[in-house]
């Protein structure tokens, strides 16, 4: 775990992270979509990541509903569980 799962999420999932949430705040959607081709980029597993992609899209549908605002309906599609987690500011 020390030496795999926390360099990882220090070095290079945070720091994504970090981009996308900053992306979010300034309504960057350009900027959304391309960091989320990014993620589909990534070498993550075909499972894991129709995982996140689905978890994505369901946490928009909910978020679209408790906050109807036109950036989140715009943003609103099939991005991955990152993406929506910067969202939900």
């Amino acid at each position: 775990m020390h030496q795999q799962v926390i360099p990882s999420i220090l070095h290079f999932e945070l720091p994504f992270f970090a981009k996308v949430y900053h992306a979010v705040l300034d309504h960057r959607e350009s900027e959304i979509i391309a960091l989320d081709q990014e993620l589909d980029a990534w070498r993550i597993p075909a499972e894991l990541r129709d995982a996140s992609r689905r978890i994505g899209s369901q946490r928009l549908d909910i978020l679209s509903k408790l906050d109807p605002s036109p950036f989140i309906e715009c943003i609103r599609g099939k991005f991955h569980a990152v993406i929506t987690l910067s969202s939900q500011h």
